[in-house]
C-alpha cells in the first residue's frame, strides 16, 4: 500500500499544471462553501432552542422598534410585585439573571446632516454588572472593565465610561482615555435638538466578536440624561433579557409575564430569531438547499474531468501495469488515490485560507442580520473541508477509474503497433 501511496504521488507531479488548476478549483469552491456554510451553522445555532440555561427577551408587543417602560419591566425583576412573587415559585427562575437595554445611535459630529459614517456609532445602554453573565459573545469580559463604565476615573464624569468594539475605535479614531461629546441621532430633548452626552473611553470589548462594532454603556447615565433633558423616550427601554433554566421555567416564565401585562411579549431568544428571519425563508432555503449542492456538484464535475483526462491519456501505461501483475483494484486504488488526494488537500487549503483570512485579518465576514452583524469561520470548519473535498472527489473519479479497470490490454497493445 505504501508503495502505491507514492506511485499515486509521482503521478501528481507528471501534470503539475492540470493538477495545480484542479486543485485551485477544487479550493476556491470549499471557500466558497465553508465561507456560507459558516453563516448557514452560525443562523441554525441561534434559531435552535436550547434545553439549559435559556434566554428570554421582553419587547413592546404592538410597536416596532420596542420600547416600553421600565417601570413594567422592575415589576418583574424587583422584589415587590406580584409577577415577581409569581416568578419566585417557579424552580427554575433565576432572581439575579436579568438585564435592560437602551438604544442610541451617536454622532462626533454636531452637524447630523452629514452622516459621517467614520464619526457615527451605535451604543447600548445596560446594566455594567450584568455584561459578564447576560450577554452573548462577552462571556469573558473583566468585571472590573464594565465597572468602568460607572466609575470612569474623571471627577465630575460619573456613570459616563464607553466601552467601544475595536473596530468601532478605530473607525472613529479615538483612544482608550479620551474624552468625547456625541451627539445623539436618535433621541432629541424638549425643544426638539439633539441630546448632547459626554463620554469617557474607558475600555474596548474583545476582539473577534459580534460587538466589533458596537458601544456599550451605563443605563443610569442614559436615563439621568434623558430625564434632565426632558425626553419623551425616559423611562423606557428597548429589550429586557432573563435567564431561565430549563424549557418548562421558560414557557411558564412567558405565560406569567404575559397575563400581568398584555402590551408586552416574552419568547425565548431562538424564537424571536426565528421571527426575525421568517422574511428571509425562502433566500436561505434557496441557499442552503440549491446553491450549496450546485457548489458540491461542480466540484465532483472538476474532478471528474481532470481524472477523466489523465485515464484516457495513460491508457497505455494502465495496461502495462496490468501485464506487470497490477489487479484492478491497485489500478482503482491509483487512480481513485489521484482524485482523493487533490480533493483534500484542496478541501483543508479552502478551509484553512479563509479562517485565517476571516477571522484573523478581516476579523470577520461582514453580513448586518439583525444582532448578528459579522460571522467567523468556526473550526469545526476544518472537518467540512477535507471530507467535502475528499466526497466530492471520490463521486468525480469513480467512474473514470472504474473505466480504467475496464482497459484491455490486448486491444491497447494492437493501437500502438
Amino acid at each position: 500500500m505504501a508503495k502505491l501511496l507514492i506511485l499515486v504521488l509521482k503521478n501528481l507531479r507528471r501534470n503539475p499544471l492540470r493538477v495545480s488548476l484542479t486543485g485551485l478549483a477544487v479550493l476556491v469552491l470549499v471557500t466558497i462553501y465553508v465561507l456560507i456554510q459558516s453563516v448557514l451553522s452560525f443562523l441554525d445555532q441561534q434559531m435552535q432552542e436550547k434545553t439549559t440555561n435559556i434566554r428570554l427577551i421582553i419587547t413592546e408587543r404592538f410597536r416596532i422598534p420596542s420600547r416600553f417602560q421600565k417601570a413594567d419591566f422592575d415589576r418583574i425583576v424587583l422584589p415587590g410585585g406580584e409577577t415577581y412573587a409569581r416568578l419566585m415559585q417557579l424552580p427554575g427562575y433565576q432572581p439575579e439573571a436579568w438585564t435592560l437595554w437602551h438604544f442610541m445611535a451617536f454622532s462626533l459630529d454636531p452637524d447630523l446632516s452629514r452622516r459621517d459614517p467614520n464619526r457615527f456609532f451605535f451604543a447600548i445602554g445596560t446594566l455594567p454588572e450584568k455584561m459578564p453573565t447576560m450577554i452573548d459573545g462577552l462571556e469573558g469580559i473583566d468585571p472590573a472593565l464594565c465597572a468602568k463604565l460607572k466609575n470612569p476615573g474623571v471627577s465630575g464624569m460619573e456613570n459616563a465610561g464607553l466601552l467601544l468594539g475595536p473596530k468601532r475605535l478605530a473607525r472613529l479614531g479615538v483612544r482608550v482615555g479620551d474624552r468625547l461629546q456625541a451627539f445623539a441621532v436618535s433621541h432629541r430633548d424638549r425643544t426638539g435638538q439633539p441630546i448632547k452626552m459626554d463620554f469617557i473611553v474607558v475600555g474596548v470589548l474583545p476582539e473577534n466578536t459580534r460587538w466589533d462594532e458596537a458601544a456599550f454603556m451605563d443605563y443610569d447615565y442614559v436615563e439621568r440624561t434623558l430625564t434632565d433633558a426632558g425626553s419623551d423616550l425616559a423611562g423606557l427601554i428597548n429589550l429586557g433579557w432573563l435567564t431561565v433554566l430549563d424549557q418548562p421555567t421558560a414557557q411558564a416564565a412567558c405565560a406569567i409575564i404575559e397575563s400581568h401585562n398584555r402590551n408586552i411579549k416574552c419568547e425565548t431568544a431562538a424564537t424571536a430569531v426565528n421571527r426575525f428571519f421568517e422574511p428571509l425563508k425562502d433566500i436561505l432555503f434557496g441557499v442552503r438547499y440549491l446553491l450549496v449542492p450546485t457548489i458540491l456538484v461542480v466540484m465532483a464535475v472538476v474532478v471528474s474531468n481532470a481524472i477523466g483526462i489523465t485515464v484516457r491519456e495513460r491508457t497505455s501505461e494502465i495496461a502495462v501495469l496490468k501485464v506487470l501483475g497490477f489487479t484492478p483494484a491497485q489500478i482503482l486504488v491509483l487512480i481513485l488515490g489521484e482524485g482523493l488526494t487533490i480533493g483534500i488537500l484542496g478541501g483543508f487549503l479552502g478551509v484553512a485560507i479563509p479562517h485565517l483570512l476571516v477571522n484573523y485579518v478581516f476579523k470577520g465576514i461582514r453580513l448586518p442580520l439583525g444582532f448578528f452583524p459579522v460571522f467567523f469561520v468556526p473550526l469545526k470548519a476544518y472537518y467540512w473541508g477535507p471530507w467535502i473535498g475528499a466526497a466530492t472527489a471520490l463521486a468525480g473519479s469513480l467512474w473514470p477509474a472504474i473505466n480504467g479497470c475496464r482497459v484491455r490490454v490486448a486491444e491497447i497493445f494492437s493501437r500502438v503497433s
